[in-house]
């Protein structure tokens, strides 16, 4: 099984690539709960990601 949201904030499609390879059937519509499921697990891994520190660098502050 695969999940993916093609745009943030957007519906999950699932797709069984044992069956569907070329990914061209959703079952979010007819598997509601697989798609429940999959929302919870996408939910549980994310994290808030990390403030990146960038080393000072000449380019940067001439662009400015």
């Amino acid at each position: 099984m695969k999940a993916v949201r093609p745009k943030p904030g957007g519906p999950i499609e699932v797709y069984n690539l044992a069956s569907d390879p070329g990914e061209a059937k959703d079952l979010a519509g007819s598997r509601p709960e697989l798609a429940a499921e999959f929302e919870k697990r996408l939910k549980e891994a994310r994290t808030v990601p990390r403030q990146q520190k960038e080393p000072p660098h000449p380019w940067w502050e001439a662009r400015s």
